[in-house]
């Protein structure tokens, strides 16, 4: 049976208009106005900072909440008394952006990069749970590696490769690839990490 064209908009347009109205209608939706409200507030002082999971030479790594996106990322900022060093405030930044102009499965995501109230810069990236590469080596049992767990290491070093081969496509060379750069997630996840020291090749 054939539907009449007419009859077809005025349904659809009945139904718009429901859709409209059904979140207001319901109470335990907010309202848009109540729910920009809520973003705006949770934007202003939007990381909260929940203690430091890690440290080099250059800068620390927190562990920090983001409350507009209601996830944990971790925020990277150099140490106090490197702050005001030009030279190494550009490398902090071009790791920054570099990092963040290579996305990639195996290459770990930057989120952002700002300042904070003490005009300090920072960048927050994915949260990695797991252990180093060199970690994963070092716990391994003496005498020859078993069968599983050198597949287990080989399809770590092919992503990691993986991970190179398209930051070499980009121009870039890492030039710091060794096993305490390498995150192997509780989840099979594999990132290359620590991009301070990377360049254009040829440059």
């Amino acid at each position: 049976m054939s539907r009449d064209p007419d009859q077809h908009d005025a349904s659809a347009a009945q139904a718009g208009r429901l859709a409209e109205t059904r979140p207001a209608d319901d109470p335990g939706t907010p309202s848009a106005e109540g729910l920009v409200g809520e973003l705006a507030s949770a934007l202003v002082d939007r990381l909260r900072d929940h203690g430091m999971v890690g440290r080099g030479g250059m800068a620390r790594v927190d562990l920090v909440h983001d409350k507009a996106l209601e996830r944990f990322v971790v925020m990277k900022r150099l140490h106090d008394h490197l702050e005001s060093d030009p030279s190494t405030l550009a490398m902090f930044v071009r790791e920054a952006r570099i990092t963040g102009q290579l996305e990639h499965p195996n290459i770990v995501p930057v989120h952002d990069i700002g300042l904070d109230a003490h005009r300090s810069v920072y960048f927050t990236m994915k949260r990695v749970e797991g252990k180093t590469l060199a970690d994963v080596i070092d716990a391994l049992p003496p005498g020859p590696i078993a069968h599983d767990a050198l597949l287990d290491i080989l399809d770590v070093a092919i992503k990691v490769c993986d991970a190179l081969a398209f930051a070499h496509d980009k121009g870039l060379l890492h030039l710091d690839v060794k096993p305490g750069n390498v995150m192997v997630g509780d989840f099979g996840q594999v990132y290359l990490m620590d991009w301070g020291v990377a360049r254009q090749s040829g440059a």
